[in-house]
C-alpha cells in the first residue's frame, strides 16, 4: 500500500492514509448496517460531509503539492453533497471546503498569508463555481421531478388524481 523506503521517510503519511482507510471503513459498515435498512442516524449524516473534506485534505497534505490532481475531491465532495444540503448548509459546507484549501495551501507552501499562491486562489475560485452550478442544477432537478411526479399522479385531459394518485392514497390509509 506504501512502499518501504517511503513509508521510513514520511511515518505521518502512511498514519494519515491508515486513518483514511478507517473511516471508510467505518462508513462501510454505517451504510451497509444502517442506511440500506432505511435507519440513517441525523448525526451521523451531519459529520460525514466534514470528514471526506478532512479526507481530502490530508491525502493532499500527504502529496505535499499544491499541483496535485488531489484537489479535485473536493469538487466531488461538493457535487455529491449538493442535492443533500438545504441553502445554509450548502453555503456552511462550501465555507469549510474554502478554510480547508486555505490550511492545505499554508500547510504545503509554508506561507502565513494561506493565500499567497495562485494555484489556491484558483481553486477556491472554481470550488465556489462549481458549488453554485450543482445547487441551481440540484434545484432544478428537483423541480423537475415535482412535476414529473404531478404528471404521472394526473389524468392529462380531466387533470384529476389517476390510478396511481388512487393506489398512493389507499397506501397512506393504510399505514395511518
Amino acid at each position: 500500500f506504501v512502499q518501504h523506503q517511503y513509508a521510513e521517510s514520511r511515518p505521518e503519511a502512511v498514519a494519515i492514509a491508515a486513518s483514511i482507510c478507517l473511516y471508510h471503513t467505518l462508513l462501510a459498515i454505517y451504510i451497509l448496517g444502517f442506511r440500506v435498512r432505511g435507519r440513517d442516524n441525523r448525526v451521523v449524516n451531519l459529520v460525514l460531509p466534514l470528514f471526506d473534506i478532512l479526507c481530502v485534505s490530508a491525502a493532499w497534505l500527504v502529496f505535499d503539492d499544491l499541483g496535485s490532481p488531489v484537489w479535485a475531491l473536493y469538487l466531488y465532495s461538493i457535487v455529491s453533497y449538493s442535492r443533500r444540503l438545504n441553502a445554509f448548509g450548502m453555503t456552511a459546507f462550501v465555507a469549510f471546503v474554502i478554510a480547508n484549501i486555505a490550511v492545505v495551501s499554508r500547510q504545503v507552501t509554508g506561507d502565513t498569508t494561506g493565500w499567497g499562491e495562485p494555484e489556491a486562489w484558483t481553486i477556491a475560485v472554481i470550488a465556489v463555481a462549481v458549488a453554485f452550478l450543482s445547487y441551481a442544477l440540484g434545484i432544478a432537478w428537483t423541480g423537475a421531478e415535482v412535476i414529473a411526479s404531478s404528471l404521472a399522479r394526473t389524468d392529462p385531459l380531466t387533470g384529476i388524481g389517476n390510478r396511481r394518485w388512487v393506489m398512493d392514497c389507499l397506501d397512506e390509509l393504510q399505514y395511518e
